[in-house]
């Protein structure tokens, strides 16, 4: 209620209306005496508001309203960037007149969508470092702006911008982006602290600190004082670089000096060859360097220090500036202060719990945890303290798995598995027992599928759960081939340790669906086959079968004229399938005559395994003799727990939702062929209807074994 009444006296200074057509502070004052039972004043504001909307330009006072909304929700970080363009889109981009201040805040979170950390999908992968769109307005915004300040924060934004795109801008220097800002408004902590962080980008080290510094002496913020410390920091880094550097330049020089003394016949050969090895332990060296896992140990050193002392001071001003946090972790790691590195990545995981944002900053606090486990193994030679790193890795590897299918690349980004692989001897405790089962789990957690067979392979004992995931990491590398045939072993040998009939008949049926696409037809076959002995119906088939007249399979029962299209279709796909050959009846088809027909639908229907009720668009004007029967047939087995029924409707057949369970067959089943010509006889259309029925009815068994252990 302060704020508002603050907003108020300040629109009354501004507005010609008397601070009467500010949408969102009238709503907000209606709410607000709502809220308290203040029944007279709010109804007052609801008047208002009524008053407004009538007036000629109320369409742009919505505009600003949601505008201004805008702004709110893009300050709430990258994952509400998409409902903040919408807006800005339904509002800025609709006004009639250029507004600069939330043009600028339009085109700002339009680059923050480009971020990494932004990416919840696909397509936002997509528009990673994309923002072109935001950089034609900003340079609209420069144009014409009149606001020193905002000219200057847009000009800081394109340099920005042109920074993330450098391929794209290459002939534009971004840091002269910066300088402009700074031009334009000497005093903009904004241009003065992204020209500091980009000055410590390019190793100008004090000057980095002069601009950050300048920036704090106009008012002190908490990324300016975190710029300022990984400025520190890296001073430090890039001195150890540069002494690794000269370290192996004189590697280089002695290798080069031994091979002349050695092969003096062979000498442009091999100098060649050394430099080819130099460079590419070089980069390598660049790689481990540039790498979270690594940091060097410099305890005491001043630097350090004073990069320890500004991250504090930002996170003094912001407890919850969790990248400070992380940063100020990897400096005491350097410092040799691994407790107190330890306890900041902790408190950065524990204070994300239940949130979705930075989970890139999420994923690496959990393996700088790790790190820290491992190293305090070193001294400790605990065990304690490898579980506890491989409970990090784990759930490091939970959140990277979350994005690998969004964007393969970020693969590469934990080195969780490498380090362990590296370690593999000296960690004994996690390739014996269980410690094999949560190793396979990390390589499935980074789609190495094939390394995570291998290890649960070597499982002992192997239990149903060990031989379950064995047979999915196979499936999900697509060796659909192998996993089917450690299933058919464990049959074969009559295995105790056979994982679940739901398991087996969901990976037969996988194996067809693949198969089917392949116009592997023989295959999906054999799998078929292999579904319908995980349905109990037919499980027994075989032992239980006296001859073909007791093996039926389905009985149709349909109100319609016994020439019915579809019903036909329909009896000779199942009766002449290429895949399974079931034995149908449909009707009183097969009642021989001189017999009562009530006596025989009786009897078929008992012998039926399941009942295939068929209706279509046409079921109500279709004439036929026996249709009060049927009707009442319909209705019995409706109400029939005993008996499986199956419901077949036409794609567009309206008919009521009760029922269930139910397989919708296309408009154009009546006229169906095969896909292509070459598969006259085996197409695959009779495959898919293979594939519904046997899921359908799989489905019904199922379902009817929950309800009969409920009841």
């Amino acid at each position: 209620m302060e704020f508002a009444t603050r907003a108020l006296e300040l629109g009354r200074e501004i507005s010609s209306l008397g601070a009467t057509d500010n949408i969102v502070n009238i709503c907000n004052f209606y709410y607000f005496y709502e809220g308290i039972g203040e029944v007279v004043q709010s109804r007052e504001f609801l008047r208002q508001f009524k008053e407004l909307s009538k007036v000629d330009d109320f369409q742009h006072l919505e505009y600003i309203a949601k505008a201004e909304l805008a702004v709110c929700i893009s300050k709430l970080g990258p994952f509400c960037a998409t409902k903040a363009i919408e807006m800005f889109r339904e509002s800025v981009d609709k006004m009639s007149t250029f507004v600069d201040c939330w043009q600028f805040y339009f085109a700002l979170t339009l680059r923050r969508k480009t971020h990494l950390l932004a990416i919840q999908n696909r397509s936002d992968a997509e528009l990673v470092s994309k923002d072109r769109e935001a950089f034609d307005i900003l340079m609209e915004v420069i144009e014409k702006t009149s606001s020193k300040a905002l000219k200057a924060r847009s000009f800081t934004e394109v340099g920005v911008i042109v920074y993330n795109n450098r391929d794209e801008y290459k002939n534009m220097n971004y840091m002269e982006f910066f300088e402009k800002a700074i031009a334009v408004n000497p005093k903009s902590i904004h241009a003065l602290q992204r020209y500091g962080q980009h000055l410590r980008y390019q190793k100008n080290y004090p000057l980095s600190i002069e601009m950050l510094e300048k920036s704090l002496n106009i008012r002190e913020t908490p990324t300016a004082y975190h710029h300022l410390g990984l400025t520190y920091h890296n001073m430090v880094v890039q001195e150890h670089i540069k002494k690794k550097k000269e370290n192996l330049s004189n590697r280089k020089n002695m290798r080069r000096q031994k091979s002349f003394d050695v092969r003096k016949p062979n000498r442009k050969e091999n100098c060649k060859k050394q430099i080819e090895e130099t460079t590419q332990d070089l980069g390598q060296i660049r790689a481990k360097m540039k790498a979270v896992r690594y940091v060097a140990q410099y305890p005491g050193d001043g630097r350090l220090l004073i990069a320890e002392q500004n991250l504090e001071k930002a996170l003094f001003m912001d407890a919850s500036f969790d990248k400070a946090r992380y940063d100020l972790g990897l400096v005491q790691r350097m410092l040799g202060k691994g407790n107190e590195a330890l306890k900041n990545f902790r408190d950065i995981t524990n204070s994300y719990k239940g949130k979705s944002s930075n989970q890139i900053l999420l994923l690496f606090a959990y393996e700088q945890q790790a790190f820290c486990r491992l190293d305090f193994f070193k001294t400790s030679k605990s065990e304690k303290d490898i579980i506890n790193a491989v409970d990090a890795f784990n759930r490091a590897l939970d959140i990277l798995s979350l994005y690998i299918d969004v964007l393969p690349e970020l693969k590469n980004v934990s080195s969780c598995i490498e380090i362990l692989e590296e370690k593999m001897n000296e960690y004994e405790c996690l390739y014996s027992g269980e410690g094999r089962k949560d190793f396979a789990r990390l390589y499935e957690k980074s789609r190495q599928y094939k390394k995570a067979y291998e290890l649960y392979a070597t499982c002992e004992p192997k239990t149903a759960a060990v031989y379950q995931k064995m047979v999915e990491n196979l499936k999900a590398d697509g060796d659909y081939e192998s996993a089917i045939g450690i299933l058919n072993k464990l049959i074969t040998d009559k295995d105790s340790n056979i994982p679940s009939r739901k398991f087996l008949f969901r990976m037969y049926m996988d194996g067809a669906l693949q198969s089917l696409q392949n116009r592997n037809f023989e295959e999906t076959k054999m799998r078929f086959l292999q579904c319908r002995k995980c349905i109990p119906a037919w499980e027994m088939r075989t032992e239980n079968c006296c001859g073909e007249d007791n093996m039926l399979d389905f009985h149709i029962l349909h109100i319609c004229e016994e020439s019915c299209p579809l019903a036909e279709k329909l009896l000779h796909v199942l009766s002449q399938s290429n895949f399974i050959k079931w034995n149908v009846t449909k009707n009183v088809d097969d009642c021989i005559p001189g017999h009562t027909i009530t006596k025989y639908l009786k009897d078929v229907i008992k012998r039926a395994k399941f009942i295939l009720l068929f209706y279509h668009e046409k079921q109500l004007d279709c004439d036929d003799n026996n249709g009060e029967f049927l009707k009442m047939e319909h209705e019995n087995l409706s109400i029939n727990k005993e008996k499986d029924v199956l419901n077949i409707i036409l794609g567009d057949a309206e008919q009521p939702s009760t029922l269930h369970p139910t397989l919708v067959l296309p408009n154009d089943f009546a006229t169906a062929k095969a896909d292509d010509k070459e598969d006259q006889k085996m197409h695959a259309f009779d495959g898919r209807l293979t594939m519904d029925i046997l899921m359908k009815t799989f489905a019904l068994q199922e379902s009817k074994k929950i309800t009969d252990v409920s009841s």
